[in-house]
């Protein structure tokens, strides 16, 4: 992965057999999967997280989000594809997560379980497959061991038990979570092409400092792909250029204002009417997308390409923090998928 050698972990364990040599077969933790029972050290595991008393009472009255929480996976070639329901009430709610490969190297990935009540937060993971399940070292950024897990699914495939270590300093918190598999036509798999997750560059949540933007999300280093920030601009432009229909949107027509502004026109469904207004500052490296239902302006999203290396910033002026960062999340992952070649 991008970043500097400082801080990184050693590994915990030697890389695992091949995938193929191993026992328990990647292809059962596919699937769309609801939180069932949760057991052992929460109150613990919360004070560890800074979880406030109200908070840890709401989380414990709430069945720690039984038959709420979901979660989503999927494996192909090597890699799992995870993504954990995330929520805000009376707000809205994401799929978010990301990938890693499943071979024990050290990856970083952002981590959403447990969000809000527990901020987001950027790990180091080592994941591998073993006899025993799906096995995954976290450590924090600047090297600290954080947990382990091992997740195992029945023989009749219906049931994920995850078993988790939390380490703090010289204490241990163990958690026992199930979850089954959801069986709703509603809430089958979508397409690989179609999860955010499968971007295929990290998304981080820690914005590096001096940021513009209050809340926001960067990615890694594009310069694998883009040999400038200005191409790297012009394939953003291009994306909301082609946008097309999505979710209940009818149609999309595109209507070109100026060198450096466009609209994109959106027919609902119901025939109700929508648009994205772009504004492009190619000296800044910014586009700005207003999301307008009639004449009134929703929200404004702020896509940003930086130089040295070449990375894509987002966020947005939702009023709740939360929603800011999720959102950004999302849609920085959305356009990295759109522009970037699944190859690789």
């Amino acid at each position: 992965p991008s970043g500097t050698k400082t801080g990184k972990p050693r590994r915990a364990h030697k890389p695992c057999r091949s995938i193929a040599a191993m026992t328990a077969d990647p292809a059962k933790f596919n699937g769309v999967w609801i939180k069932d029972t949760t057991d052992g050290d929460m109150t613990d595991f919360l004070k560890f997280n800074n979880v406030g008393m109200l908070m840890r009472q709401a989380a414990w009255a709430f069945g720690y989000g039984k038959g709420v929480s979901r979660a989503r996976n999927v494996f192909a070639d090597g890699v799992m594809y995870e993504e954990v329901l995330v929520f805000i009430d009376k707000v809205g709610w994401w799929f978010l997560g990301g990938r890693s490969t499943l071979d024990g190297s050290r990856q970083k990935i952002a981590m959403f379980e447990g969000a809000p009540m527990i901020p987001p937060t950027m790990y180091w993971v080592e994941s591998r497959l073993t006899d025993t399940g799906l096995e995954s070292d976290l450590f924090t950024m600047g090297g600290e061991r954080h947990s382990r897990a091992v997740r195992s699914v029945s023989e009749d495939g219906n049931t994920l038990t995850t078993e988790i270590t939390i380490f703090d300093g010289d204490k241990e918190y163990k958690i026992k979570t199930t979850h089954n598999k959801s069986t709703e036509e509603t809430e089958t798999m979508p397409a690989l092409e179609d999860l955010t997750a499968s971007c295929p560059v990290v998304v981080s949540v820690d914005v590096p400092e001096g940021s513009t933007y209050k809340k926001s999300v960067i990615s890694e280093s594009l310069e694998e792909y883009f040999s400038s920030p200005e191409q790297c601009l012009d394939a953003v432009v291009k994306f909301f250029k082609e946008t097309q229909p999505q979710g209940d949107e009818k149609e999309t027509s595109l209507e070109e204002v100026s060198d450096t502004e466009f609209i994109v026109h959106i027919t609902n469904q119901d025939d109700s009417k929508a648009a994205k207004h772009s504004k492009v500052d190619r000296d800044e490296g910014t586009v700005t997308v207003t999301y307008k239902i009639g004449d009134d302006a929703h929200v404004d999203f702020f896509f940003r390409v930086h130089k040295d290396p070449v990375r894509v910033q987002v966020s947005n002026t939702f009023p709740n923090e939360d929603q800011i960062l999720f959102e950004s999340y999302m849609w920085a992952q959305k356009v990295l998928n759109g522009i970037l070649p699944r190859s690789k």
